[in-house]
């Protein structure tokens, strides 16, 4: 097919996706709509052999996507196809990744979040021993770096996270108990209202469960019970109501105890008029464990009304990685991704981190690692072409 006639394939497909009502229209893509019309012109420089790390479209200087909406000069090898982010947006869906303050100042691993991806979850930035490390006291800095890099770059942002028993500063902690609630109230609301208009979905609520399905018993929980969970979620909303607002947690990828207590948690909420808008399964796998009941578990959430998302995946390897292990790894990718898009309310994908040389599971499991679709160098593994793959032939 020539590019001209993929440009205008690329072109009736994204128009399918204008007008959605379930999956507003990602940055990213609004970039790439305004320059489909001149993509026919690429049929002439597509006669001239592409320059290694370029691709057939270019990058103007503010960063907008242009002619099949794939950059040039990411560091990506030449002949890695669409972006991940593209095509997950033919399908009403985001690709993203996670991205933390060091990070910004890492060109290769920025040259694959840029091409690759489109939102983005700061990984420390937003918590809440960094935005207010004190009582009252409130730094965004460190934040509003990642947000403005992740618009720069025409990616949207997920807000990580408001309430969370870790990473908690002391003081919050050593709080009287009646003094607990006016504490996170004041810190949901004022940090929400700084990114108001500018976040498109909060995880609110970060980790709330056991893995026996009952209640984390931190500060929160001893201060107002389980009712904290709906106050976080009616405070985030009266802050930004146009943000998506998640609970988020970790095995509950598949139907178990902890899930049904996360579905039944759901159905509460949902029944007492709780804006809550979805449900955010971390997916931190060791290699070979997707559970097989993930998509029935996403197809159940989904029937309560709430999306879903995938939102820190990653696949853990025990080292040294084998072919073997990464063939079953681009197995696992595939099967998440498949999931995913079996669902219409699952919204997206998120991987945490770009690639294997910044990320966090070296660091906390010892002997694992290679965990993602970027090797130390970020280039692509199995898994990333798997997931390309999985985003191409399904959905």
């Amino acid at each position: 097919m020539s590019i001209p006639d993929r440009a205008r394939l690329l072109g009736r497909r994204v128009a399918g996706l204008v007008h959605s009502d379930c999956h507003p229209r990602p940055l990213k893509l609004t970039a790439a709509i305004s320059a489909i019309a001149a993509a026919a012109a690429l049929s002439v420089a597509a006669a001239v052999p592409a320059v290694a790390g370029t691709s057939a479209g270019t990058k103007t200087s503010t960063g907008t996507r242009t002619g099949l909406g794939i950059k040039a000069g990411t560091g990506t090898k030449a002949g890695t196809g669409a972006p991940l982010w593209l095509l997950a947006a033919q399908h009403g869906k985001y690709f993203g990744t996670a991205l933390t303050l060091p990070n910004l100042s890492d060109p290769p691993l920025l040259n694959v979040a840029d091409a690759q991806f489109d939102m983005v979850t700061p990984g420390n930035e937003m918590k809440w021993d960094t935005t207010e490390p004190a009582n009252g006291t409130f730094n965004f800095g460190p934040g509003d770096q990642i947000v403005a890099y992740a618009h720069a770059h025409h990616m949207r942002v997920r807000g990580h996270n408001l309430v969370w028993q870790s990473q908690l500063p002391s003081w919050v902690s050593s709080l009287p108990l009646d003094q607990v609630k006016a504490a996170m109230e004041q810190h949901v609301t004022t940090e929400v209202s700084h990114y108001r208009g500018q976040v498109y979905s909060w995880d609110v609520v970060n980790e709330p469960l056991n893995g026996d399905g009952s209640f984390v018993g931190d500060v929160f929980y001893q201060a107002m019970g389980p009712s904290y969970i709906a106050d976080a979620l009616r405070t985030a909303h009266a802050a930004d109501p146009r943000a998506k607002l998640y609970l988020n947690d970790y095995n509950i990828e598949g139907i178990n105890a902890k899930s049904d207590a996360m579905y039944n948690l759901v159905k509460s909420l949902k029944e007492q008029g709780v804006p809550i808008s979805g449900v955010g399964l971390e997916s931190h796998f060791i290699l070979g464990t997707v559970p097989s009941t993930m998509l029935a578990n996403m197809r159940r959430f989904a029937a309560l009304g709430v999306d879903v998302a995938v939102t820190e995946l990653d696949d853990r390897i025990q080292l040294p990685a084998t072919s073997a292990d990464l063939a079953q790894q681009a197995s696992d990718y595939a099967t998440v991704v498949g999931d995913c898009l079996a669902v219409r309310r699952c919204v997206g994908v998120s991987q945490w981190g770009v690639g294997d040389a910044d990320s966090w599971i070296p660091g906390f499991f010892t002997g694992y690692g290679a965990a993602t679709m970027f090797d130390e160098n970020y280039q692509p593994k199995p898994a990333f072409y798997a997931t390309q793959q999985a985003l191409r032939h399904q959905g």
